[in-house]
């Protein structure tokens, strides 16, 4: 497997856990080289590793310029964790994403991979819980569909359920 790092900044800028994963995949014989928008056209696929849970901002600049890259190359991409650009807790687009035909989660499920642009963000979905003992926490989300609304609603004329015999119905 033959695997190149594509970097957008320089490797000895790196800190914290990115500088230790950096330092341990060239201790592996791992290579690294900067990014430019041809890289993503020579690849067979792309493993979206850019950003994660703590986006806070729209994507802007050089990032964005590199997502709009990679997604234009049409190549297949699994993104680690998240895809890149997409707000964890919301599924918002923040400014680019980088569409993924599959994802893997870690530890938890995120919110935003199901809701707003998550679900045609993310692609087939696969859940990594990387060995922790930690306890799952209960559902944040819920489905609400017409056999669970039908008793909560009022009687809709002609015996119908919600959502099944009618238009739908949105709840915010």
């Amino acid at each position: 497997l033959d695997v190149t790092v594509a970097a957008l900044v320089d490797p000895a800028r790196l800190a914290g856990d990115a500088a230790r994963a950096h330092a341990d995949y060239v201790a592996a014989g791992g290579t690294t080289r900067v990014f430019e928008p041809a890289t993503a056209r020579a690849c067979d696929v792309v493993v979206d590793a850019l950003l994660g849970t703590g986006l806070d901002r729209d994507v802007s600049g050089p990032l964005a310029a590199c997502i709009e890259s990679l997604a234009a190359a049409g190549r297949p991409v699994l993104a680690l964790d998240l895809p890149s650009g997409l707000d964890a807790d919301s599924g918002a687009v923040r400014g680019v994403v980088l569409p993924a035909q599959r994802t893997i989660t870690f530890v938890g499920l995120k919110a935003g991979l199901f809701l707003g642009a998550g679900p045609r963000c993310t692609g087939r979905l696969s859940f990594a819980g990387l060995g922790l003992d930690v306890p799952a926490p209960g559902p944040r989300l819920g489905r609400l569909d017409g056999f669970l609304l039908a008793g909560r609603l009022p009687p809709c004329p002609g015996g119908c359920l919600y959502g099944v015999d009618r238009p739908g119905l949105g709840l915010g």
